[in-house]
């Protein structure tokens, strides 16, 4: 057994250890659902000691481990070792004199529970302004209020029953278990919606599995203590096992972290906020079938849920509309300044260029005028790209966009699109095939590939290519770089309006975050797609672009590509 691989890796002693508790667990469970009166000692004990393995494992690696979530699983492994020794102690004790159900002891599972609410607060998450905390504390509310009101319906004429036996002090413990649930429950919605961006963790999973369990065990315990006495009491062991076996599997997948996925800021993504709040539709379910309940209580409990739902939605989306205000203002301010930047820059550069030509101009010998004339058209003609940009963008959406479609060669689309760029094309090689002939809306897709290339040249080293093929009848235009790419948390807004990724705050960096938004209208327009990938050819970056069935003409690609030298661009080409 010692010998025994887990996923690649050997279990250790604690390990094995609770792999056997676990098997125990099942073959208790077994028993005691056979005869739950002569197993219910034995079931108690292999519950407490599945509680204290299990939470054995999840503090050894919260001692030990330096991921993010190690201090999150150490304060809920102590609070389950505490819960194991606990539920043996209050066994003992209960056999040798009489205990209430509810009293002193219970105070240490009250330690338990906030134990367990300390370690769900120390989950890693998106962080997120304050607004967006307390939004999301609300999205658990809630959820919570949602799950409570409907479990309390169910059992509420069992559990006043039973709570009607019992002093008052008794009482006020009791309803203090519940009240630690709903807590918990809390804490684990607000934790999986603050946990919404980050990649499917099975470990959270069955613990939460493990909590509900936990959950349903108290309130089936305190509609068994009709008595008052805990040895009395006749406490379902099967949900005390459940639990258990579900905290037991979390210990031994806890190192088994999930590759860590890099993500942008954004807000928590629909879904995640969606699930309490199809909790708060099935109230209204309920309402329903209050209508035929013979119970007067549950309508009082239901309108008293629908009203504290409805105010906390109020309160949610009074956030949220200050949360979407501050964003879209931030936005315009940074759009704002990012093209005033962006004007600034080349604006200033054609002024003292001119300025030069104005006042020293018959004194330059005729290629230095040629030369200053050439950077001020390439900065007019930059400017000129970025305006068109904005309305681009501003005016079209790609099912709106008209195409002027024609057929031509694959020279002429190349060299178009090189003397967009001026004296950048210098740097940039060209592959393609110059038999292709394509059916396309020429100045568009000369404005998608000169927006890439011009991205290439910016954030790439000192070397981009760019290549035009047929696959089948699709054309397909790639650039690379041999720049440092694109960080994995960015890749997939890239593509977003006014999105300009690691940069975004760098105003050193020219770029408005429009180009790759252009690209992919463009692309959408002629029914393509564009994509991202990390460069194959030269290390860094590659956009590319698939046109479907664009291509007339298909011959062999020709083996090298056609580097660039001084002459036109035009004049560059086969």
């Amino acid at each position: 057994m010692a010998q025994t691989l887990f996923r690649g890796q050997r279990l250790s002693r604690s390990e094995i250890v609770t792999v056997g508790i676990l098997l125990l667990a099942g073959l208790t469970g077994a028993l005691y659902a056979f005869d739950s009166d002569r197993f219910l000692e034995v079931a108690a004990i292999t519950a407490a000691a599945g509680f204290f393995s299990g939470g054995r494992l999840l503090v050894r690696y919260g001692r030990t481990s330096k991921n993010d979530d190690r201090h999150a699983f150490l304060f809920i492994g102590v609070g389950l070792q505490i819960a194991g020794i606990w539920m043996v102690v209050t066994g003992l004790i209960s056999e040798v004199i009489e205990v209430g159900a509810f009293g002193v002891l219970d105070f240490g599972f009250f330690l338990v529970y906030s134990l367990f609410l300390v370690g769900l607060s120390r989950f890693p998450a998106v962080n997120l302004g304050w607004r967006s905390q307390v939004r999301i504390v609300l999205d658990g509310l809630v959820g919570a209020i949602s799950v409570a009101t409907i479990v309390w319906i169910v059992a509420q004429v069992s559990l006043l029953d039973a709570l009607e036996a019992l002093s008052p002090i008794q009482r006020a413990i009791g309803l203090t278990y519940p009240t630690l649930d709903s807590a918990i429950l809390i804490g684990a919605m607000v934790m999986i919606l603050r946990r919404g961006q980050y990649r499917f963790d099975i470990r959270i999973f069955v613990l939460i599995t493990a909590f509900a369990f936990q959950i349903w065990a108290d309130l089936n315990f305190l509609t068994s203590s009709a008595t008052g006495l805990l040895s009395d009491a006749t406490p379902n062991m099967l949900l005390y096992l459940g639990s258990s076996t579900a905290i037991m599997v979390t210990g031994l997948l806890v190192t088994r972290a999930p590759s860590p996925v890099e993500v942008a800021d954004r807000q928590t993504p629909v879904w995640s906020y969606a699930i309490p709040y199809a909790l708060g539709v099935a109230i209204v379910v309920f309402h329903l079938l209050d209508l035929f309940s013979p119970y007067e209580s549950a309508g009082l409990l239901l309108d008293l849920a629908t009203v504290l739902i409805m105010i906390l939605v109020i309160a949610r989306q009074t956030l949220a509309i200050h949360e979407n205000r501050t964003k879209v203002e931030s936005e315009r301010r940074s759009l704002i300044a990012s093209v005033s930047h962006e004007l600034r820059t080349p604006l200033t550069s054609m002024i003292g260029f001119l300025t030069v030509l104005k006042e020293t101009g018959d004194e330059l010998p005729e290629d230095e005028r040629r030369e200053l004339s050439d950077v001020v058209l390439d900065q007019a003609n930059y400017m000129g790209r970025m305006v068109t940009d904005i309305i681009l963008l501003a005016r079209d959406t790609p099912e709106k966009m008209a195409l002027i479609e024609s057929v031509y060669p694959i020279q002429e689309l190349v060299s178009s699109i090189l003397d967009t760029l001026g004296s950048k094309a210098e740097k940039v090689e060209v592959r393609m095939d110059p038999t292709l002939e394509v059916t396309i809306d020429l100045d568009r897709v000369k404005q998608l590939a000169s927006n890439l290339l011009t991205n290439a040249i910016r954030y790439g080293a000192d070397r981009s290519e760019m290549r035009l093929e047929a696959k089948g009848r699709d054309l397909v235009i790639e650039v690379h770089d041999n720049g440092p790419g694109v960080p994995k948390k960015y890749q997939q807004i890239i593509w977003e309006r006014f999105e300009r990724g690691s940069n975004q705050l760098n105003s050193m960096v020219p770029g408005t975050g429009l180009g790759l938004a252009i690209v992919d209208m463009i692309a959408k327009a002629h029914g393509g797609t564009a994509a991202y990938r990390d460069s194959e050819v030269l290390g860094g970056a590659c956009f590319s672009v698939t046109l479907p069935h664009r291509v007339l003409f298909v011959t062999e690609p020709i083996a090298k590509p056609v580097r660039l030298a001084s002459q036109p661009a035009s004049a560059r080409l086969p």
